[in-house]
């Protein structure tokens, strides 16, 4: 036998003594995964890759930068889906800069800096395939939810930008103008590209949003209502009332139309 192959079955069986084995002893074991080994690896291998990308290595942060959990940006909102039960994955934030510390030492307001770190931290969880809600950032910052909406909607008006946090971008709550501007965009003739440019979205964001618009505009001239429309294009109820409305103000020869085809006692 040669010192290789005797070197390999005096060491060799030390490479088996690692984390994933164990886990998947421990499956085998103690939850009745004895007769289904690669299902048992499988499965330990998406646990390790999971917690693999939770955890952020300190070489990885910068000074003044911080993990934190978010929801996955193409994750699907839906009534009753606690956090839990949600997708998420960690993001690296800058919530301080040498910038930011010049400015202050150079007497910025505390105010118009808050309101550039908020908007910077969201659009770096937005760049990581992540969005951050407003009560993220008021945690973050240790401020209140309400001074976070206020901050943030006068960062959008000052900028005519609307920032990707996740009320935005999955239509909770009422403030999911950024859509609607979208559609009309389009209904004014601009193409994707140009409406992605200027609204700080993918353009597969765009459209994606373009076509649950289509959807809205057919189910409409069928005459159903905004609840069976949010049912059937699984969108909040909000955001098909934006649509409409767009519909209403953009394409009044369409809405006509629907008037006279739904006219109570035809």
């Amino acid at each position: 036998m040669t010192k290789s192959k005797i070197s390999k079955q005096i060491y060799g069986p030390l490479q088996q003594k690692t984390l994933k084995n164990e886990l998947i002893r421990y499956l085998i074991e103690n939850y009745g995964f004895d007769t289904k080994p690669k299902i048992a690896s499988a499965i330990v291998s998406d646990f390790i890759s999971i917690y693999e990308e939770a955890m952020v290595s300190k070489d990885r942060l910068s000074s003044g930068q911080m993990p934190w959990p978010a929801v996955k940006k193409d994750e699907k909102h839906g009534n009753g889906k606690t956090l839990a039960k949600t997708a998420q994955k960690t993001v690296i934030l800058t919530i301080i800069d040498a910038k930011d510390l010049s400015d202050l030492a150079n007497g910025i307001p505390i105010k118009e800096l808050t309101k550039r770190r908020i908007a910077r931290v969201i659009k770096e969880a937005f760049a990581q395939g992540a969005v951050l809600s407003q009560t993220d950032v008021a945690a973050i910052f240790s401020i209140s939810t309400g001074k976070v909406s206020r901050l943030l909607s006068q960062y959008q008006k000052e900028k005519d930008q609307v920032v990707p946090y996740r009320g935005n971008v999955h239509d909770i709550g009422r403030t999911v103008t950024h859509k609607a501007k979208i559609v009309s965009m389009h209904l004014k003739g601009f193409q994707t590209i140009e409406i992605a440019r200027a609204t700080k979205h993918a353009p597969g964001c765009v459209d994606r949003y373009l076509a649950d618009f289509e959807k809205v505009k057919m189910l409409f001239k069928q005459g159903m209502n905004t609840s069976e429309i949010a049912y059937l294009t699984s969108l909040s109820e909000s955001l098909v009332l934006e649509y409409i409305g767009v519909i209403k103000e953009q394409l009044p020869d369409f809405y006509q139309e629907y008037i006279n085809i739904n006219k109570p006692g035809d």
